[in-house]
């Protein structure tokens, strides 16, 4: 690291304080451009595995800062996909727990705990398998399908 380059970095520190300066890597010291890139991880606190990537080049003459719209790395382990199968093999046993007198709840079972859009899709995929089966879920409990006029 030149001299410049610490001079750079340290004025982006001081300067810009909520970049998290121990974050910055890829630094690239081209006179009179200092480029670097953050990884923000705000999106793993709403239950996402990828972290955003920013991609910041400032300017030692003129002092300004800019950026590039965000990447994105994955930083956690993806859940396994929850195909058709796997949806119809759970409706066929909340069916089989519903008759023999048992009260199940989506929120308790594995597929289900995990961020809001992997829930979303699977219990659109269980309320299909559901309905192929003649069965739908209403206010927690199996029903079967009513016929639409």
């Amino acid at each position: 690291m030149t001299l410049n380059e610490k001079g750079a970095t340290q004025a982006v520190i001081d300067k810009y304080p909520e970049i998290k300066a121990w974050r910055m890597e890829n630094v690239k010291w081209e006179p009179p451009i200092l480029s670097f890139d953050v990884e923000r991880h705000g999106g793993l606190a709403l239950g996402s595995v990828y972290a955003e990537v920013y991609s910041y080049r400032y300017n030692a003459q003129t002092g300004g800062l800019d950026f590039d719209r965000p990447g994105r790395r994955l930083i956690g382990t993806k859940d396994k996909p929850w195909t058709k199968a796997d949806a119809k093999a759970l409706a066929n046993e909340l069916i089989a727990r519903y008759e023999r007198g048992e009260r199940v709840k989506l929120s308790e079972l594995a597929p289900f705990q995990t961020n809001k859009e992997t829930r979303a899709g699977r219990v659109r995929r269980l309320r299909a398998a559901l309905k192929e089966l003649g069965k739908e879920l209403r206010r927690g409990k199996l029903v079967p399908v009513e016929k639409r006029r």
